[in-house]
């Protein structure tokens, strides 16, 4: 009884500690600046700033984005083409590094929270999604769901909009209706709903569903196909679409066996043991390792 009285009271103690700890430190550091498990907050993060006189800054930096409204004309006008241009909003970035203002045409790039920076206009743009299509956000933030700026491949870089991202999904059908989708609205007319914006590009990007659908259709030709050298191309049309996929790696190792090419075999053999969970299988595959002479490295 005693020993575990001891216990519980150390318990205790250990747990007031680290209390009191947080407290004060939450109170000696002001909450724009403490940092609390390296995580940080949105106006105030560490940075690296790569200048374009080739020097590099880093520190503890204050990102601000700024708006300014245009200057309305002396002369009213009553045209609507006026006054649009006098709502019009211009945006800018800036950074405070220990007092020093830094705007984007002064640098080369920054890096905040792993991500980079690049100087667009008047802004930082940080890719948050990379591929055919890349997305931008003027905030570092990994797992942002807004965009800012949009790109598709080669082409420059525009204002995103849902309206842009529509059209750049056009080319591909399935991405396109995981943006927008007809629903029903009191059970007679049609409206158009927008939305998974993140998703749909994730889609265009890397084409998860057109892939499965095609992996499909070639595991039923491997069922259809007898003869291991019908089988041989389509097992290795199904691991440059998908890597992983384990059952391939075994037909083609055991063609290869055959063919009397045993690198080729221990090479598909790996594959196998590297992406495979089946115990029993996997013990197989060792042993046909072993009769190669050769070890198995998993």
């Amino acid at each position: 009884m005693i020993k575990t009285d001891n216990k519980t009271n150390l318990s205790s103690i250990f747990s007031l500690t680290i209390l009191i700890t947080v407290f004060f430190t939450s109170v000696i550091y002001p909450k724009s600046q403490f940092q609390w498990f390296g995580s940080e907050n949105k106006s105030h993060q560490t940075a690296r700033v790569y200048m374009k006189n080739g020097t590099m800054l880093s520190g503890l930096i204050k990102m601000e984005k700024r708006k300014k409204t245009r200057k309305k004309p002396k002369i009213a006008s009553t045209t609507s083409e006026d006054q649009e241009t006098t709502k019009q909003l211009k945006y800018f970035s800036v950074i405070n590094l220990e007092g020093r203002k830094i705007r984007p045409f002064e640098t080369d790039s920054i890096v905040i929270n792993s991500l980079t920076g690049i100087p667009f206009d008047t802004l930082w743009l940080f890719k948050i999604i990379e591929g055919k299509l890349t997305l931008y956000n003027t905030k570092p933030l990994w797992r942002s769901y807004e965009f800012t700026h949009i790109q598709k491949e080669g082409s420059e870089i525009a204002e995103y909009s849902k309206e842009t991202l529509k059209e750049y999904l056009k080319d591909n059908e399935y991405a396109l209706s995981l943006f927008s989708s007809l629903r029903y609205k009191d059970g007679r007319s049609k409206i158009l709903k927008e939305h998974h914006p993140r998703k749909a590009i994730l889609e265009y990007n890397f084409q998860t569903y057109t892939k499965m659908k095609k992996i499909d259709e070639l595991l039923t030709k491997l069922k259809e196909d007898i003869a291991p050298e019908k089988k041989a191309p389509y097992c290795k049309e199904i691991l440059s679409i998908d890597s992983s996929y384990i059952e391939p790696y075994l037909l083609l190792g055991d063609y290869a066996v055959r063919e009397n090419n045993t690198e080729e075999a221990y090479l598909y053999y790996t594959g196998y043991l590297r992406y495979s969970e089946n115990v029993v299988k996997i013990r197989e595959v060792r042993e046909k390792i072993k009769t190669l002479q050769k070890t198995p490295i998993y």
